[in-house]
């Protein structure tokens, strides 16, 4: 009986070496912000023109890079005020397929291994801005998609930013509002498969930021960085009320195995649908003084399901083995 038993604990341990060895990872990361119609605007609701501003001098900077099991694909540009459309990067091939700039959902279950990152920026938030003798049509999109789905052992990152800077003299004549208006499609999941353990883990993250400095003086006049509350002061919109703020574009999920094992965590509509809508602020900016706007926009998705090494693999066999001795010697 006691050998009988010896027997079955290696048989076990060895069964357990090889089950680790072989099991198939599964982790997904998704992130989608998609900015669109953004426009600045007046009191009285037009957007702003090129006329209404004394100097204007946008630049338009955007990067992406992904990667996966070592290798890293990457591209970054900076234009004066001009679109910036870079073509999606990809290691490994999605299931379904990708099409670009079209921002998809990809939720769980993962259907293939890969990590990819898209981005693009097209027209103005204001009329009449022409750039190098084009001119450059309101309003304005900024979009960005970050994945990593992993349906074997693997590790992948992805990144995708945007970001607008312009300095500018309002000629208004008198002291008036400056309202910043935008539509967004956005979704965040971070999910891992059943049975996964340490060190599998996915997270995906957004980030949207307005910043208005004052040029003379060097001091910030409003920061909005949309939480999901309408307010009119706090740490996510310091000198502008946010009149609609339905959704925080300022988040992120993460999964950790073997913690709550295929349960998504996400921010959307619903699980696997992306939550789109409308958002607004205003600030009071005083005429002929210099600003500088700056808009940062990304989305950040990782991760990862390292293959457990063999003297890992090893040692939790000898353990199990041991186990097995440790009860025959008590036997």
């Amino acid at each position: 009986m006691k050998l009988k038993k010896l027997a079955l604990a290696t048989g076990f341990a060895l069964a357990a070496m090889s089950v680790v060895g072989t099991a198939q990872a599964t982790a997904l990361a998704t992130s989608i912000l998609d900015i669109r119609n953004l426009t600045f605007r007046d009191g009285a609701g037009n957007i702003l023109d090129r006329s209404d501003f004394s100097a204007i001098g946008p630049t338009n900077t955007a990067d992406i890079s992904t990667s996966l099991n070592g290798t890293t694909l990457s591209n970054e540009m900076t234009r004066a005020g001009e679109d910036i459309d870079m073509a999606h990067i990809v290691l490994g091939t999605p299931v379904p397929g990708y099409t670009e700039n079209s921002y998809a959902v990809y939720s769980n279950p993962s259907a293939s291994t890969f990590s990819l990152a898209d981005q693009s920026q097209f027209g103005s938030p204001i009329t009449g801005l022409v750039v190098n003798g084009t001119p450059i049509s309101a309003p304005a999109t900024a979009s960005h998609g970050a994945y990593v789905v992993l349906d074997s052992f693997a590790d992948g990152s992805s990144t995708a930013n945007n970001g607008l800077q312009s300095g500018f003299v309002f000629e208004m004549g008198n002291d008036g509002a400056f309202e910043i208006r935008f539509d967004a499609r956005a979704y965040l999941e971070a999910w891992n498969g059943s049975g996964e353990v340490f060190p599998t883990a996915a997270s995906a993250a957004f980030n949207l930021t307005f910043t208005i400095d004052n040029l003379l003086t060097g001091a910030n006049v409003a920061t909005w960085s949309p939480d999901g509350v309408s307010n009119a002061g706090g740490a996510s919109a310091f000198g502008i009320t946010a009149e609609i703020d339905p959704f925080r574009l300022n988040d992120s999920v993460s999964a950790n195995a073997p913690f709550l094992n295929d349960l998504a965590r996400f921010r959307g509509a619903s699980e696997g649908v992306a939550f789109d809508g409308g958002w607004s602020a205003t600030t009071l900016l005083t005429a002929g003084t210099p600003y500088q706007l700056t808009i940062r926009s990304s989305a950040e998705a990782d991760a990862r399901q390292a293959v457990p090494e063999p003297a890992t693999l090893a040692l939790v066999g000898l353990g199990i083995l041991g186990l097995g001795l440790s009860r025959r010697r008590r036997a």
